[in-house]
């Protein structure tokens, strides 16, 4: 990085006399006292902004000087080897608090033990000064076709989340979204509307989760003449979309 820096600033320096050396001649030549005589000059004014006006030669000499250059031996394998081990050490940490967060939702499934918590557009937009998020609880965002809406996640699983935290402060997000259409995140923070179209049941990740195998779809779509009829097509074709938007 510092050579080419140097190189850089020299390259640069190298363009100014050149212009000053053009710029030298060009006035000689057109007042016509270009001579033998006027070499050395030329050769002491270029010496004088190389050195005194730019200061290229005390650049050089305080790089040479203080410039430290070392030859260091890499172990490649090493080298790996660590960067594998620390890349595996986070892998191992975020699947550490997911199971530790399946724990909980898989026991309060078990013991059908739920909480209903605040809806995120329910929580007071903060202020310029207040926090954006609420580490102490947990907030939920009901889908528009969303049943069984008390069927979300009992205070363990605010305390799991919490420890994941604690844990891992890296971890800025973590959230639960149930077959049902209902969406629990931690921390809790505000959304604007209530009504809002995310439904986590067509997320990617869901739908990834609860069907890791691949499978065959076909889509039909119906376009008989009743389709037009309030824009029945529109409708079939934005639910299409939303379908491929859900595959890998």
């Amino acid at each position: 990085m510092c050579s080419k820096m140097y190189r850089a600033k020299i390259k640069g320096h190298s363009f100014i006399i050149y212009c000053v050396v053009l710029l030298v001649f060009l006035h000689n030549w057109c007042f016509g006292e270009l001579s033998f005589d006027s070499t050395e000059h030329i050769r002491q004014s270029i010496k004088h902004i190389r050195d005194d006006v730019l200061g290229v030669s005390t650049f050089q000499q305080h790089i040479s000087d203080s410039a430290n250059f070392q030859t260091v031996s890499l172990d490649s394998r090493t080298i790996v080897t660590d960067v594998a081990d620390s890349i595996s050490v986070k892998f191992r940490d975020r699947a550490d608090a997911v199971l530790r967060l399946q724990k909980e939702i898989r026991a309060g499934y078990v013991a059908k033990s739920w909480k209903l918590w605040n809806k995120c557009c329910e929580i007071p937009e903060p202020g310029p000064s207040d926090l954006k998020v609420n580490h102490g609880t947990l907030c939920s965002i009901e889908s528009l076709t969303a049943s069984k809406k008390d069927q979300t996640p009992t205070n363990n699983f605010l305390r799991a989340a919490q420890r994941n935290k604690d844990l891992h402060p890296g971890l800025k997000w973590q959230y639960f979204g149930s077959e049902f259409g209902v969406f629990t995140q931690f921390p809790a923070s505000h959304i604007s509307s209530c009504n809002s179209s995310y439904d986590n049941r067509y997320r990617p990740w869901y739908v990834q989760a609860s069907t890791p195998k691949p499978k065959d779809v076909i889509i039909a779509i119906d376009v008989s003449g009743s389709m037009i009829i309030n824009n029945r097509i529109g409708a079939a074709i934005d639910a299409a979309t939303t379908v491929l938007n859900t595959l890998s």
